[in-house]
């Protein structure tokens, strides 16, 4: 299933395996319908896509509890890094373009953290 700025979805059935086959940076970005900071979030992810050829995925909380309880996040939207299908960081940045790429470069620079 596409959203509305054709990010694609990932659910709580098909999360790991998809993941896990990704090579290469992967951002998932937890949201909700009625998140109104999940919007901004999504255009300056989907930006992001188009220009630098980033991996999104998008994972609805609201229909995904058990995604939702095993990262324990508190807010929306919430924003994770995996690299070569492994899990590296959360992302924490404006939500523009130009910062979350920043804050993807410097988490990349950085050690793996350990997986929530």
């Amino acid at each position: 299933m596409q959203t509305e700025n054709n990010l694609p979805e990932l659910d709580q059935y098909n999360f790991h395996h998809r993941i896990s086959e990704m090579s290469g940076h992967t951002v998932v970005f937890f949201t909700s319908p009625d998140c109104g900071a999940c919007r901004a979030a999504r255009f300056a992810l989907a930006s992001l896509r188009e220009k630098n050829g980033l991996r999104v995925y998008e994972v609805d909380a609201v229909m995904n509890p058990a995604l939702t309880n095993e990262f324990g996040f508190f807010h929306l939207p919430s924003l994770y890094l995996y690299i070569d299908g492994d899990y590296h960081a959360q992302i924490q940045s404006e939500a523009n373009p130009d910062s979350l790429a920043h804050a993807i470069e410097t988490l990349t620079a950085m050690p793996a953290e350990e997986e929530p």
